[in-house]
């Protein structure tokens, strides 16, 4: 009796460690790909697509942050989105446990996808909710996600030729660029 509870401990302890180290791995890539998709976004859908084939046991948090990066790198690299499912599954997630910056983000990116899907008035809803969340929340936002926002709100504005509701956006846009001394940024939005 004794020997098998000894053995029972064991093995449950080891699962404890390995349990554990992998969290802890799942947590150095999730981290790694915060940098990795803003500077680099087709490395990051690659390397994010092989970590997610390899790993099946990620927590749900891990997953959808991951899956975050990836569909704002694929926003970056300009890969048009055929299909709103995942990045509605992540908008709904971060909306319900997210910070404000992962809920702006989780919302752009929703909005994104439904501008490459031609669906112009659900993709400026989408931006518009997550310019809300900002103004709802002044303390520790990310401004340059702030500022992109409107900015892809004055491009869609612009596709629906409400050319006057776009230069506001874009205008507000370039103040907020000017704000956080991204001057590159301010004058694309001016131009």
């Amino acid at each position: 009796m004794r020997r098998s509870f000894i053995i029972i401990f064991l093995f449950l302890s080891s699962l404890l460690v390995f349990v554990a180290c992998t969290d802890h791995a799942t947590s150095r890539f999730v981290a790694s790909m915060d940098t990795l998709y803003q500077q680099k976004p087709l490395a990051a859908i690659d390397s994010i697509d092989s970590f997610m084939a390899r790993h099946g046991n990620v927590s749900r948090r891990n997953r959808m942050t991951l899956s975050l990066y990836r569909l704002r790198a694929q926003n970056s690299a300009d890969i048009p989105f055929t299909s709103d499912s995942l990045a509605k599954e992540v908008a709904e997630y971060f909306d319900n446990h997210g910070n404000t910056n992962e809920r702006m983000s989780a919302y752009y990116v929703l909005g994104s996808v439904y501008r490459d899907l031609d669906n112009f008035p659900e993709a400026l809803k989408m931006f518009h909710k997550a310019i809300s969340m900002a103004n709802e929340e002044k303390n520790d936002i990310d401004y340059r996600l702030l500022y992109k926002i409107y900015g892809q709100n004055g491009d869609v504005l612009f596709l629906q030729m409400a050319f006057n509701e776009a230069s506001v956006s874009y205008k507000t846009a370039a103040q907020i660029a000017s704000a956080n001394s991204d001057y590159l940024y301010e004058l694309l939005a001016q131009e």
